[in-house]
């Protein structure tokens, strides 16, 4: 199948895409104004006759522009080789149906502009119930465990001279791996998967084991009401008062744009330094409450008689604007 790319991009139905702005093909049910939309529970499924006279026409082209031209509109490569053709499935059914419907009405809202929400994943879901109904279920021949497995080979082939028995020995030691961690309860010790990369241009604090601050860094000023806040909090930490901590707090104050927790930790990034494109990835969960985090800042604090303190202390705070959450969305949805 030659998918997205096709005016008729399912391997299921024969839905014809529609072009949006940016030329790229889309599959809403509902059509432009005059055309009939189509049915969730009747969609014009392919057929194996169907199939195979299209994937013939498109081999049997007489030469490469009108194969890729014929491939485009039967959404076909070419000749296929080998194709043979509950009332739990009808509920999986009708609930697909109603939710791309509603999914449709919500952000589709059958405007040309909104089109690039109709993606072919999203009429997919209108063929699990059909598919499950004809090949069973899902897990016996979606391709995903295959793919998956397949990539955890890869690595295995060292030699192009001997590429299947590179793929042998890794079968056989990836066995043997499984037993052993069964066996003596390793399965975390051992765990091979690949975890998440520590960003390593930043900086671990002493007092701060846990975490790594991750680039961009810059040295900025700090506000007098900012100031006010910190001297605030810095004060509950040592015996002193506010009046006293605010002469030992430097003009400019160091400011990180990212921070993650070690050992596979989520990445938090401060909204007031870095770019963050399309995607707002600043907010966070404290002590129960959502807030955006603004700043990521580090304060140092020399040796000082009126702190007691003999040596160099570093404190990493966070400035944190609390959400305030509603009931609904920009849909007007609760």
């Amino acid at each position: 199948m030659k998918g997205h790319n096709s005016q008729c991009p399912c391997r299921m139905c024969s839905i014809v895409g529609i072009q949006a702005p940016n030329k790229r093909l889309y599959v809403p049910l509902s059509r432009p104004a005059g055309t009939q939309p189509y049915d969730p529970l009747n969609l014009p499924l392919r057929d194996h006759k169907t199939i195979m006279a299209q994937a013939t026409l498109v081999s049997k082209a007489t030469n490469d522009a009108e194969e890729k031209e014929r491939a485009q509109k039967y959404g076909i490569k070419g000749e296929y080789k080998g194709m043979d053709e509950g009332s739990d499935i009808d509920t999986i059914e009708r609930g697909m149906a109603s939710w791309v419907q509603e999914f449709e009405r919500l952000y589709y809202q059958y405007k040309l502009d909104r089109l690039p929400v109709c993606t072919l994943p999203i009429h997919g879901l209108l063929h699990i119930a059909g598919s499950i109904r004809v090949m069973g279920l899902s897990w016996c021949y979606w391709a995903y465990p295959m793919e998956r497995f397949c990539g955890s080979l890869l690595p295995a082939i060292k030699s192009r001279r001997f590429p299947w028995a590179s793929i042998d020995r890794r079968i056989l030691e990836l066995a043997q791996l499984f037993q052993i961690k069964a066996i003596y309860s390793l399965s975390k010790t051992l765990d091979l998967r690949r975890r998440r990369k520590i960003e390593v241009s930043g900086t671990t604090l002493a007092a701060y084991p846990r975490c790594v601050l991750v680039y961009p860094r810059e040295m900025r000023p700090v506000s007098a009401n900012l100031r006010e806040k910190i001297s605030k909090h810095l004060a509950s930490c040592y015996n002193a008062t506010r009046e006293q901590i605010v002469p030992l707090i430097a003009s400019h104050l160091e400011h990180w744009g990212k921070i993650q927790w070690l050992e596979g930790g989520d990445m938090m990034h401060a909204s007031e330094l870095g770019k963050h494109g399309t995607q707002d990835m600043t907010h966070v969960k404290f002590n129960g409450h959502y807030g955006q985090l603004r700043l990521l800042l580090v304060v140092k604090l020399e040796p000082s008689e009126v702190l007691q303190t003999t040596t160099t202390k570093f404190h990493l705070l966070a400035v944190v604007a609390r959400s305030i959450l509603t009931l609904k969305n920009r849909l007007d949805m609760l």
